[in-house]
């Protein structure tokens, strides 16, 4: 092992996951929730709709007031406005950028034998320095996060490989493109956190692979030598990229079954040669093999 520090992607290296957010079952099902547990009645497509719309407004607000090509949101900001907005609250930003309901009591009037009285959780910024929802916001996206999810499962020789890297003396990061609010959950239920030195998430950091900044945050706190580094992922255009960006080695886990010609296509676009010293390319996706 020529490496002092392994740096790991978490889904689709570690974790065999299939989610499906597009199902309009889902969204009758999150609908359901919201009602149940907020007072806020959605119709299921209108709910799909405007999710992505406002996930789409919070990222591009996040873009500027980052300046970043590649940043993260907390999907909560999503939620607190999706609630809001059925409730009839008016939200705004107070100075700093964080988010407050300036009119906690201003709801629509509902009247008849269905009518609900909305029950929005206390406003929280959730703007620090680790994404921390309010306990409700948090269960709502676990409940999006386990209903949208019909897989996941650790890849075979995963824990052996970690557990043997540990052994060896290797230091073991983990930089995750990732929400933490349903993400830490399934790191601990799937066995994960006592094989790691650190954890970084990239809802905590408000920043995402592959903008170069979020890995030498992981860098600069550990002192790492480049040299000494490796990052393993599944993703070329985000794991592989961050890796050469930053000058260190990268190790592909195939785990989707691409072709080589896609794989030499993707690099090709990055300008990274299939041939590259710097880059070893596991075909067949087996973590065991990067020992």
């Amino acid at each position: 092992m020529k490496y002092d520090n392994y740096i790991f992607d978490l889904y689709g290296t570690l974790v065999d996951i299939h989610t499906d957010e597009h199902n309009i079952v889902l969204w009758r099902k999150v609908a359901g929730y919201i009602k149940r547990e907020f007072g806020v009645r959605y119709k299921p497509s209108d709910l799909r709709k405007r999710y992505k719309e406002i996930y789409k407004d919070e990222v591009r607000k996040l873009s500027v007031k980052l300046n970043l090509e590649h940043p993260e949101i907390r999907v909560s900001w999503v939620w607190d406005r999706l609630l809001a907005e059925g409730a009839g609250i008016d939200c705004a930003s107070d100075r700093n950028g964080n988010r407050i309901n300036i009119s906690k009591n201003r709801r629509r009037t509902q009247s008849g034998p269905e009518a609900l009285t909305p029950r929005i959780p206390a406003s929280t910024p959730n703007d620090g320095p680790m994404d921390e929802p309010s306990p409700e916001i948090e269960k709502l996206c676990i409940f999006f996060r386990e209903t949208s999810t019909d897989k996941m499962k650790l890849y075979p020789g995963t824990e052996q490989t970690l557990q043997t890297l540990r052994d060896s003396g290797k230091k073991v990061y983990l930089l995750s493109n990732a929400q933490r609010s349903f993400t830490w959950k399934e790191i601990q239920e799937l066995g994960l956190e006592k094989y790691f030195d650190d954890i970084f998430i990239s809802s905590d950091k408000m920043i995402m692979k592959p903008q170069r900044q979020f890995m030498e945050m992981l860098i600069d706190k550990h002192a790492l030598v480049r040299e000494k580094c490796v990052m393993i992922g599944n993703e070329i255009g985000s794991d592989m990229k961050i890796a050469a960006d930053c000058e260190i080695d990268g190790i592909f886990l195939n785990t989707c079954g691409y072709s080589g010609e896609k794989i030499e296509k993707d690099l090709g676009k990055l300008n990274i040669s299939i041939e590259n010293d710097h880059l070893l390319i596991i075909s067949d996706g087996d973590i065991r093999k990067i020992l």
